[in-house]
This record gives structure tokens, sequence and C-alpha cells, in this order.
């Protein structure tokens, strides 16, 4: 299929028109005009919360027999004299955009003493309360459910966060209109008992911890609504969190109409057992002082085999 057959509404248009209802209905609140950035209200009932935090935590605990495979694409690692045996395979050249994985026993003597945040994938069709909410962000914010990937449920510890360093979700996009960008980017809170944790936008002044229930939405490129660069502006960061757990549900939506983003894929991790999570610390937007590391049960691009 051609990216123009994919091209099957103007995305954009419809997520600024369904916004500027659900602000005109009180629905929703402006944060930021320029990119925009909104709050939504009262996304999901105190019902719902308690019934996907259920799910979540179900879903986690398949992934919880096993330690992490760790993987770093950080020079600081993979060019230590001491880690030199501790990898099971690089690519390049390490200490100079190496990456690569520790070996399984490596990996479970150190995973504990990394700080990482949780990114549990949930895909289409997988769970039927996440799939009837992508209905209701459809309904609410204009953002079709064939344009999204797949629902990602964050996780960060107290104690063992280390925050998300500053990045936009855009970060590699040329064009948005190009296959899989990430025009717009949805965040559904789930817990608000939590001490630090903002989602901040440093370019805008911006610190933002909504409540329970809520949504934050906010559009990755601009200038403008009509804008096909990706925004500088929507720059931002999860601070760190000093005391109890936030979990939020995070969500990409594309310009491009993309069914298959959304599905299961076939992992292929190189060196990964059957249900084995992966903590991967990676440079974030490309800085080399930039690195944040994270869980996950998906496969991590660079290192699949």
């Amino acid at each position: 299929m051609g990216d123009a057959s994919r091209v099957s509404r103007n995305h954009s248009d419809t997520f600024r028109t369904a916004v500027e209802q659900s602000v005109a209905a009180g629905k929703a609140e402006v944060l930021s005009a320029s990119p925009p950035v909104y709050l939504l209200h009262d996304v999901l009932s105190a019902t719902e919360v308690a019934d996907l935090r259920g799910v979540v935590a179900r879903r986690r605990d398949l992934w919880g027999a096993s330690h992490p495979l760790v993987c770093f694409q950080h020079d600081a690692f993979t060019g230590h004299p001491g880690l030199t045996h501790a990898f099971d395979w690089m690519r390049g050249r390490p200490g100079a955009g190496g990456r690569g994985c520790f070996a399984q026993a490596a990996s479970r003597a150190t995973y504990a003493h990394v700080p990482w945040s949780e990114s549990l994938f949930v895909y289409r069709g997988q769970e039927a309360l996440f799939d009837g909410i992508s209905r209701r962000v459809q309904e609410m914010s204009g953002l079709h459910d064939t344009h999204a990937y797949s629902w990602q449920a964050l996780t960060y510890e107290a104690g063992r966060d280390g925050g998300y360093a500053d990045h936009t979700d855009c970060e590699h996009a040329a064009d948005l209109l190009g296959r899989g960008e990430r025009m717009a980017t949805l965040l559904v809170y789930l817990t608000d008992d939590f001490d630090g944790g903002e989602t901040e936008f440093p370019k805008l002044g911006l610190k933002v911890k909504p409540p329970v229930g809520s949504a934050l939405l906010f559009y990755n490129f601009g200038p403008g609504w009509g804008g096909r660069a990706c925004s500088a502006e929507a720059a931002h960061r999860s601070n760190r969190v000093t005391r109890g757990s936030k979990v939020v549900l995070q969500r990409w939506h594309s310009y491009q109409e993309q069914p298959f983003l959304a599905g299961r894929p076939i992992l292929s991790q190189r060196g990964r057992r059957p249900f084995q999570p992966v903590v991967s610390c990676d440079y974030v937007s490309g800085l080399r002082t930039n690195v944040s590391c994270r869980w996950y049960n998906s496969d991590v691009p660079w290192t699949t085999a």
C-alpha cells in the first residue's frame, strides 16, 4: 500500500477540531497554544482506573519471572575496560557509538543497580478494556484508533526511577506525513499520589501533574497546526519520582493511517529468553549527556537480531 493511500483524512485537523470542541464544552483546557498542549478532564472513572491498574499488574506479572536482559547504547559503558567481558554481543566500536547487551549472568548481577522506569506494551486486541478506552479517546480528541501505536503503561517507582531525560516524541522525524511519525502524544494518569514525577516542558515553562483519571495531550509538530516539522518547543521530560509510584498510559498517534502500528510484533531479541524483559540505557534525542534507562517487554529496535 502506497503512502498516498494511507492519508485517508487530515488527521491534525480532526485532532484540532475535536479538542477545540472539548475545550468549548469544558471537558478540556488549553495549557499551551503553541505548541498545542491540553489537559483532558475525566477521561476515566475511578472504577476504570482501578480496573486498568489491575490489568497492568496482571500483565506485568507475566514478565516478572526472569531478570531483565541489560543493554547499553552508551559509550561510558560499552567502552569501559572492566565491562568488556560482560557483553554477550556488540555492534560497532566500543566506546565510540557501539551498542550491545550483557550476557545473562552479567545482566542478572547488574540490573538492580541501574535506575530505570518501565514501559509495558499492551497491543490492540489483547485487552478489551484498553480497546474500549481507545474508542473514547477517539471521540474526545479526534485521534483515530487506526492511526495509533500500541498502549504503553509507564511506571516510575520512587527509589528506582531516574526520570526520563529531555526529548521530543518526533525526534527522528523528517516530515509529519512520513510513515509512522508520532504526530501527537497522549498520557492518561492512573495515579497521582506521588511526589516529583511532573511532566515538564522546559521551553514552555510548563510543569504538569494531572489528577488521576485525566489526560495530557500534545501535538509534536509545527509551526502551528499546518507545520510539518518536528517541534523543538514540544520537548519534555519526566522528572524523577521521589515518593510513591507514577503510572500513566502513553499512546502515540501518527498522521498517516497505520492500522498495524498497534499490533503485536514477533519478538526477535538476540540472546533473550521467552518472557524476558529488557532494560535498555540509551542516548535520548541524540545527546551524549542525555541518557535514560527503561525496562521494556517489547523489542528494543536497535537490539533485535
